[in-house]
């Protein structure tokens, strides 16, 4: 009916949705680690700007500050520059790995595009997979020595990244899609 348009442009946009899909320029093994990158490289760049403003396990309690509205807005804001951060990486990481390989007549020169395209992916692979592990080590690191109350404020910011990319962007284009379609309808 009328919802399926939205539905499927929130599909499209969802980004655990990408990872499904098929697509012919890109693997689904690049994308589902340029997803996990981006995904545990925003956690790790959140929890190093929150390291700044957390205590220690052992801080004595009057170090903290108590102001909950404050501390959400410096959460989001935190969440949202961190996610800025890391998608400029993956993005370049996406963008090389697309690259198509052109047209070559000689079928030598074509298998040695063939043989470096591949090196390319290979080397993206590893690079994306240490990414990811740097990050898994550095959140370990970081909620071992922080107070609860400031793994508190990371996971807010956390919370708030995914509520903004996985569910606010994708409604919100869906929305814009049904709008613009049932103006266009309307005015045609």
């Amino acid at each position: 009916g009328q919802w399926s348009a939205p539905v499927n442009v929130f599909k499209a946009m969802h980004p655990a949705l990408n990872v499904i899909h098929y697509s012919p320029v890109m693997w689904s093994t690049m994308n589902a680690l340029a997803l996990s990158a981006s995904v545990l490289g925003t956690a790790a760049v959140s929890a190093l700007f929150l390291e700044g403003t957390s205590l220690s396990r052992g801080s004595p309690v009057d170090c903290s500050t108590s102001d909950f509205w404050a501390d959400l807005l410096r959460d989001i804001i935190v969440a949202f520059i961190s996610s800025l951060i890391v998608y400029a990486p993956v993005i370049v990481v996406v963008k090389v790995h697309r690259k198509t390989l052109g047209f070559v007549e000689d079928e030598g020169m074509r298998h040695g595009k063939l043989r470096r395209k591949l090196l390319v992916d290979v080397v993206l692979v590893v690079l994306l997979v240490a990414w990811i592990l740097l990050c898994v080590v550095f959140l370990m690191a970081f909620l071992a020595n922080v107070r609860p109350q400031d793994a508190d404020h990371w996971l807010w910011a956390t919370l708030s990244l995914f509520v903004r990319a996985w569910l606010l962007v994708p409604l919100a284009a869906g929305l814009l899609w049904w709008l613009f379609v049932s103006y266009t309808r309307r005015n045609a």
